[in-house]
């Protein structure tokens, strides 16, 4: 059976096994529609010591990963490799909630560049469909809207937990990232550009797509 419901309860199985914190079918208030909508699920990463300095100085370290499940029957395509420019505020796409001196001293190096290290930032996707009529063997780019607002939703849903953590007023030191993700059950492209159009092919690791919001 090809379902999301499938791919996230083999997804979420995983993450059990490596020590993960999972939170499935997490429902959140839209500020938008004012309407309930749900995350697929939210992972943490479980490595807590008591006996370590960061225990003994309530210093909390966290990455939580808002996952989205899609068991995509077409593939997806990464098209457009962001590029610089003095008036993008790229970092601004990684959400950190910070606490105690963790807000108030700049790190050396930023999660930002740690997650796009040597990794191109997309900044443009599609998806496909086979054309209607005679030519079903041939697709067609197709742009499905429950994909973009699920992106929205799970961007939203980080930028709002960053600015709760940072809101929090406590003796604790605090630093949480908040990353949202897209897992894909089927294939994933990244095109290239070249004279004669752009050249599909598999993605191969887990590429950046940045979306601003």
């Amino acid at each position: 059976m090809r379902s999301g419901y499938t791919l996230e309860s083999r997804i979420i199985s995983k993450l059990v096994q490596r020590d993960f914190f999972v939170e499935p079918n997490q429902r959140i208030l839209d500020p938008r529609t004012g309407k309930s909508r749900e995350i697929d699920l939210i992972a943490e990463l479980f490595e807590y010591d008591p006996e370590s300095a960061a225990a003994e100085h309530r210093v909390y370290v966290s990455t939580y990963f808002v996952c989205e499940a899609k068991n995509n029957p077409y593939p997806v395509a990464l098209l457009t490799v962001l590029p610089f420019s003095p008036g993008l505020d790229t970092w601004e796409s990684v959400h950190e909630g910070k606490t105690g001196f963790f807000s108030d001293n700049d790190l050396k190096t930023s999660f930002y560049d740690f997650l796009t290290k040597e990794q191109k930032i997309y900044t443009q996707y599609c998806s496909f469909r086979p054309k209607k009529g005679e030519n079903e063997s041939e697709w067609m780019a197709w742009h499905p809207d429950d994909f973009y607002d699920d992106l929205e939703k799970i961007i939203w849903y980080c930028k709002s937990e960053a600015k709760r953590v940072t809101a929090t007023e406590d003796d604790h030191h605090r630093l949480s990232l908040h990353l949202p993700v897209v897992i894909l059950g089927g294939e994933s492209l990244r095109c290239r550009s070249s004279r004669g159009g752009s050249n599909p092919h598999k993605g191969g690791c887990s590429p950046t797509y940045a979306l601003r919001y």
